[in-house]
Protein backbone atom coordinates (compact mmCIF):
# COMPACT_ATOMS: atom_id res chain seq x y z
CA UNK A 1 0.00 0.00 0.00
CA UNK A 2 3.21 1.98 -0.39
CA UNK A 3 4.22 4.46 2.99
CA UNK A 4 2.95 3.67 6.52
CA UNK A 5 1.13 7.04 6.12
CA UNK A 6 -1.13 5.25 3.01
CA UNK A 7 -1.22 2.48 4.56
CA UNK A 8 -2.06 3.71 8.12
CA UNK A 9 -5.12 5.45 6.09
CA UNK A 10 -6.24 2.17 4.22
CA UNK A 11 -6.59 0.56 7.37
CA UNK A 12 -8.48 3.04 8.37
CA UNK A 13 -10.97 3.25 6.05
CA UNK A 14 -11.21 -0.27 5.91
CA UNK A 15 -12.90 -0.09 9.91
CA UNK A 16 -14.31 2.83 9.21
CA UNK A 17 -16.84 0.99 6.87
CA UNK A 18 -17.85 -1.84 9.42
CA UNK A 19 -19.26 1.09 11.96
CA UNK A 20 -22.62 0.81 12.16
CA UNK A 21 -25.50 1.05 14.26
CA UNK A 22 -27.26 -2.53 13.28
CA UNK A 23 -23.76 -4.68 13.89
CA UNK A 24 -26.73 -7.46 13.55
CA UNK A 25 -28.09 -6.23 10.08
CA UNK A 26 -31.42 -4.22 10.04
CA UNK A 27 -34.81 -5.83 10.11
CA UNK A 28 -35.96 -5.67 6.39
CA UNK A 29 -38.97 -5.32 7.52
CA UNK A 30 -38.49 -1.85 9.13
CA UNK A 31 -36.52 -0.55 6.52
CA UNK A 32 -38.18 2.46 4.82
CA UNK A 33 -37.62 4.09 1.14
CA UNK A 34 -34.68 6.56 1.07
CA UNK A 35 -32.98 4.51 4.20
CA UNK A 36 -29.03 4.99 3.56
CA UNK A 37 -27.45 1.77 3.36
CA UNK A 38 -26.87 -0.57 6.34
CA UNK A 39 -22.70 -1.12 6.81
CA UNK A 40 -21.17 -3.44 6.68
CA UNK A 41 -23.74 -5.82 3.42
CA UNK A 42 -20.62 -7.78 2.22
CA UNK A 43 -21.61 -10.66 4.49
CA UNK A 44 -23.97 -13.67 2.99
CA UNK A 45 -25.94 -13.48 5.74
CA UNK A 46 -26.82 -9.83 5.55
CA UNK A 47 -30.32 -10.19 5.01
CA UNK A 48 -30.95 -12.76 7.31
CA UNK A 49 -32.70 -11.45 9.85
CA UNK A 50 -32.65 -11.99 12.93
CA UNK A 51 -29.46 -13.84 13.26
CA UNK A 52 -28.19 -16.52 16.00
CA UNK A 53 -24.60 -14.75 17.19
CA UNK A 54 -21.98 -17.03 18.78
CA UNK A 55 -19.58 -14.84 21.09
CA UNK A 56 -16.44 -16.28 21.88
CA UNK A 57 -14.85 -14.80 25.45
CA UNK A 58 -11.07 -16.22 26.63
CA UNK A 59 -12.34 -15.22 30.04
CA UNK A 60 -15.71 -14.21 31.58
CA UNK A 61 -15.91 -10.17 31.61
CA UNK A 62 -13.89 -9.88 28.32
CA UNK A 63 -16.97 -10.05 26.21
CA UNK A 64 -18.68 -6.73 28.25
CA UNK A 65 -15.28 -4.99 28.53
CA UNK A 66 -14.64 -5.42 24.97
CA UNK A 67 -18.24 -5.20 23.21
CA UNK A 68 -20.30 -4.48 25.84
CA UNK A 69 -22.32 -2.04 24.04
CA UNK A 70 -22.36 -4.54 20.68
CA UNK A 71 -23.65 -6.75 23.15
CA UNK A 72 -26.46 -4.98 24.11
CA UNK A 73 -27.32 -3.63 20.79
CA UNK A 74 -27.83 -6.98 19.05
CA UNK A 75 -30.18 -8.20 21.99
CA UNK A 76 -32.29 -4.29 21.89
CA UNK A 77 -32.32 -5.29 17.99
CA UNK A 78 -34.27 -9.14 18.57
CA UNK A 79 -30.93 -11.10 18.08
CA UNK A 80 -30.71 -14.75 19.95
CA UNK A 81 -26.95 -13.79 21.76
CA UNK A 82 -24.94 -16.67 23.16
CA UNK A 83 -21.52 -16.00 24.75
CA UNK A 84 -18.86 -19.41 24.86
CA UNK A 85 -16.13 -18.78 27.53
CA UNK A 86 -13.16 -20.63 27.26
CA UNK A 87 -11.88 -21.01 30.55
CA UNK A 88 -14.22 -20.89 34.07
CA UNK A 89 -12.07 -18.42 36.17
CA UNK A 90 -12.79 -20.09 39.26
CA UNK A 91 -9.43 -19.65 40.71
CA UNK A 92 -10.57 -15.51 40.36
CA UNK A 93 -13.82 -15.79 42.63
CA UNK A 94 -13.26 -15.30 46.25
CA UNK A 95 -14.10 -17.49 48.93
CA UNK A 96 -17.01 -14.64 50.18
CA UNK A 97 -18.37 -14.78 46.96
CA UNK A 98 -18.94 -18.59 46.90
CA UNK A 99 -20.11 -18.29 50.78
CA UNK A 100 -22.44 -15.48 49.16
CA UNK A 101 -23.97 -17.94 47.24
CA UNK A 102 -23.72 -20.86 49.72
CA UNK A 103 -25.60 -19.44 51.70
CA UNK A 104 -28.99 -19.72 49.99
CA UNK A 105 -28.20 -23.48 50.55
CA UNK A 106 -26.94 -24.13 54.13
CA UNK A 107 -27.64 -27.73 53.87
CA UNK A 108 -24.11 -29.21 52.22
CA UNK A 109 -25.73 -32.95 51.99
CA UNK A 110 -28.76 -30.69 50.00
CA UNK A 111 -25.67 -29.27 47.59
CA UNK A 112 -24.28 -32.42 46.70
CA UNK A 113 -27.43 -33.81 46.01
CA UNK A 114 -27.80 -30.74 43.80
CA UNK A 115 -24.55 -31.29 41.84
CA UNK A 116 -25.46 -35.09 41.81
CA UNK A 117 -22.33 -35.94 44.33
CA UNK A 118 -23.29 -39.61 45.05
CA UNK A 119 -19.96 -40.22 47.05
CA UNK A 120 -17.29 -39.04 48.90
CA UNK A 121 -15.05 -39.93 46.13
CA UNK A 122 -17.38 -38.06 43.47
CA UNK A 123 -17.02 -35.06 46.29
CA UNK A 124 -13.13 -34.92 46.64
CA UNK A 125 -12.68 -34.86 43.15
CA UNK A 126 -15.00 -31.93 42.45
CA UNK A 127 -14.55 -27.66 42.80
CA UNK A 128 -17.22 -27.69 45.64
CA UNK A 129 -15.23 -29.52 48.06
CA UNK A 130 -13.26 -27.10 49.54
CA UNK A 131 -16.32 -24.17 49.58
CA UNK A 132 -18.77 -26.97 50.94
CA UNK A 133 -16.58 -27.91 53.98
CA UNK A 134 -16.19 -24.27 54.36
CA UNK A 135 -19.68 -24.04 54.61
CA UNK A 136 -20.54 -26.90 56.61
CA UNK A 137 -18.09 -25.77 59.05
CA UNK A 138 -19.14 -22.33 59.46
CA UNK A 139 -22.42 -23.22 59.89
CA UNK A 140 -22.21 -25.72 62.71
CA UNK A 141 -19.94 -23.10 64.30
CA UNK A 142 -22.39 -20.10 64.20
CA UNK A 143 -25.23 -22.56 65.56
CA UNK A 144 -22.75 -23.23 68.45
CA UNK A 145 -22.32 -19.53 68.76
CA UNK A 146 -25.85 -17.74 68.62
CA UNK A 147 -27.23 -15.87 70.43
CA UNK A 148 -23.94 -15.25 72.49
CA UNK A 149 -22.04 -14.18 69.70
CA UNK A 150 -22.44 -12.02 66.54
CA UNK A 151 -20.36 -13.44 63.66
CA UNK A 152 -18.45 -11.95 60.64
CA UNK A 153 -15.88 -12.73 57.46
CA UNK A 154 -13.19 -10.15 58.00
CA UNK A 155 -11.05 -9.06 55.06
CA UNK A 156 -9.11 -6.25 54.00
CA UNK A 157 -8.02 -5.06 50.63
CA UNK A 158 -3.99 -5.39 51.64
CA UNK A 159 -4.75 -8.99 51.61
CA UNK A 160 -5.62 -9.42 55.78
CA UNK A 161 -8.29 -12.38 56.32
CA UNK A 162 -10.07 -14.19 58.94
CA UNK A 163 -12.79 -16.97 57.55
CA UNK A 164 -15.33 -16.73 60.67
CA UNK A 165 -14.85 -13.81 63.40
CA UNK A 166 -16.64 -14.21 66.46
CA UNK A 167 -17.63 -11.22 68.08
CA UNK A 168 -19.01 -11.38 71.81
CA UNK A 169 -19.68 -8.57 74.24
CA UNK A 170 -18.76 -6.25 71.28
CA UNK A 171 -15.41 -6.79 71.10
CA UNK A 172 -13.57 -9.54 68.79
CA UNK A 173 -13.45 -12.48 70.34
CA UNK A 174 -12.43 -15.71 68.35
CA UNK A 175 -11.03 -15.89 64.86
CA UNK A 176 -11.65 -18.90 63.14
CA UNK A 177 -9.22 -20.44 60.15
CA UNK A 178 -11.33 -23.50 57.98
CA UNK A 179 -8.58 -25.95 56.34
CA UNK A 180 -9.85 -29.05 54.86
CA UNK A 181 -6.33 -30.37 54.86
CA UNK A 182 -4.76 -32.90 57.46
CA UNK A 183 -1.84 -30.79 57.86
CA UNK A 184 -3.51 -27.13 58.27
CA UNK A 185 -0.88 -24.17 57.07
CA UNK A 186 -1.96 -20.33 57.92
CA UNK A 187 -1.18 -17.45 55.95
CA UNK A 188 0.41 -14.17 57.16
CA UNK A 189 -2.62 -12.67 56.48
CA UNK A 190 -4.65 -14.11 59.13
CA UNK A 191 -2.19 -13.27 61.73
CA UNK A 192 -2.24 -9.29 60.40
CA UNK A 193 -6.39 -9.90 60.83
CA UNK A 194 -5.93 -10.91 64.41
CA UNK A 195 -3.05 -8.57 65.08
CA UNK A 196 -5.19 -5.72 63.62
CA UNK A 197 -8.52 -6.35 65.81
CA UNK A 198 -6.13 -8.06 68.79
CA UNK A 199 -7.62 -11.57 68.53
CA UNK A 200 -6.09 -13.42 71.09
CA UNK A 201 -8.44 -16.44 70.66
CA UNK A 202 -7.10 -17.94 67.63
CA UNK A 203 -8.61 -21.98 66.15
CA UNK A 204 -7.98 -23.66 62.84
CA UNK A 205 -10.71 -25.98 61.94
CA UNK A 206 -9.71 -29.24 60.27
CA UNK A 207 -10.95 -32.82 59.37
CA UNK A 208 -9.63 -34.61 62.26
CA UNK A 209 -9.68 -34.52 66.08
CA UNK A 210 -5.90 -33.80 67.36
CA UNK A 211 -5.63 -30.38 68.70
CA UNK A 212 -1.75 -28.82 68.30
CA UNK A 213 -0.45 -25.90 68.20
CA UNK A 214 0.59 -23.67 64.92
CA UNK A 215 2.23 -20.74 63.91
CA UNK A 216 0.82 -16.83 64.70
CA UNK A 217 -0.15 -18.20 68.40
CA UNK A 218 -2.91 -20.36 66.86
CA UNK A 219 -4.28 -24.08 67.45
CA UNK A 220 -5.51 -26.34 64.94
CA UNK A 221 -8.35 -28.33 66.35
CA UNK A 222 -11.65 -30.37 65.18
CA UNK A 223 -15.06 -28.86 64.69
CA UNK A 224 -16.64 -30.68 67.56
CA UNK A 225 -14.15 -30.06 69.77
CA UNK A 226 -14.43 -26.21 68.71
CA UNK A 227 -17.92 -26.19 68.84
CA UNK A 228 -17.94 -27.34 72.60
CA UNK A 229 -15.51 -24.82 73.63
CA UNK A 230 -17.96 -22.24 72.09
CA UNK A 231 -20.97 -23.42 73.92
CA UNK A 232 -18.94 -23.65 77.34
CA UNK A 233 -17.13 -19.90 76.65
Amino acid sequence: HGSAYETNLVGFYQLQHTITGWPGGRNPEKSKPGDAPVRPLRASSASVFPKRILILSPHPDDDVISMGGTLCRLVDQGHEVHIAYQVSAAGAVADEAVWSLLAFVRDSGLVHALLGLESMHALAGHPVCGPSYEGFCISNLLAAAEPACTAYSYRTHAGAEIDLLLEKAGKPWMAIEIKRSSAPALSKGFDIACADLQVAQRYVVYPGTERFPLRYGTQAIGLAELMQLIREA
